[in-house]
């Protein structure tokens, strides 16, 4: 789950179209690579308790990272994509298709600047409320 977010993918079916049929054995040490900062006794996935921390963490993991984990998971992030191009090609429409999926519609926009979070808020700047 976290990796196919990391991809973008919705399901684990996308990883076999994208990298075939063999998708496992290609990315097993990279998914390996990605940090799992917790340890769960057996009560706590009849419970549930697991499940719901694991879904947390898939939806934002750097939230629950260190910084050398959040390094590492950076580097299996990049690692997946330089894969995911080696299988498909720099530019196939596939590739181009998901990254524009993951980048949203800032694609291009640079960095964000105090003037730019600021700008647009009031219709007049002078008057506040």
């Amino acid at each position: 789950m976290i990796v196919a977010g990391m991809l973008g993918f919705q399901d684990y079916g996308d990883f076999s179209e994208y990298f075939g049929p063999r998708w496992n054995y290609l990315l097993k040490n990279v998914i390996g690579w990605v940090p799992i900062p917790f340890r769960f006794y057996k009560d706590d996935f009849a419970s549930g308790v697991a499940v719901r921390t694991l879904r947390a963490y898939a939806d934002t993991p750097k939230q629950y990272l260190d910084e050398k984990e959040r390094a590492r998971i950076d580097e299996a992030a990049c690692e997946l994509w330089r894969r995911l191009e080696d299988a498909l090609g720099e530019n196939s429409e596939k590739l181009v298709a998901l990254r524009s999926r993951i980048a949203g519609d800032n694609t291009g926009d640079g960095p964000a600047t105090a003037d730019g979070l600021q700008a647009g808020l009031f219709d007049d700047p002078y008057i506040p409320f």
